[in-house]
């Protein structure tokens, strides 16, 4: 028995074909985006704050932010709504290397940085002369811990002394 000739055999798309792909592949581009809206907490059509620096406050802001090496809200309470942030609360880290940055809450106590930090690190969190000190935090994301309910043996949220 002699050998068979292998031959390539490519498809071509015609031109019925590449429409219903390009169709799909539009739909799976508006799901995956509404999906993901709705997965972060965001209802589509749903009014917000979206990309401004005080949406979804209590959220984990590195979970969709991943050039923030620190992030997090503050709150009046460890067991506060979401909708009680606290503006102006300075949260000051001091990382494994020395270096100290400190963060002002805004309007919704959020607070956020892309600086370079060595975990672990300190926390201080300062209201006038009023300060609370978290020793060791083991990285930036401060709202995966703090939150409801608290997570990795965390206090609540993080609030305001």
């Amino acid at each position: 028995m002699g050998r068979k000739k292998a031959s390539a055999y490519i498809a071509m798309p015609n031109r019925e074909n590449y429409s219903s792909r390009m169709h799909f592949n539009r739909v799976s581009v508006v799901t995956l985006a509404l999906s993901t809206m709705v997965a972060c907490g965001q209802s589509a059509g749903e009014g917000s704050d979206e990309g401004s620096p005080t949406m979804r406050p209590g959220e984990d802001c590195t979970h969709c932010h991943g050039n923030f090496t620190v992030a997090g809200s503050v709150f009046p309470t460890a067991n506060a709504a979401t909708n009680q942030g606290v503006a102006g609360v300075v949260v000051t880290l001091v990382d494994a290397n020395g270096k100290s940055i400190a963060l002002t809450s805004n309007s919704a106590g959020n607070f956020y940085t892309s600086e370079a930090v060595q975990f672990p690190a300190d926390v201080t969190v300062v209201t006038g002369t009023t300060t609370q000190t978290m020793p060791a935090a083991p990285n930036g994301s401060c709202n995966s811990c703090h939150t409801l309910p608290p997570q990795s043996n965390a206090p609540g949220r993080v609030h305001a002394p």
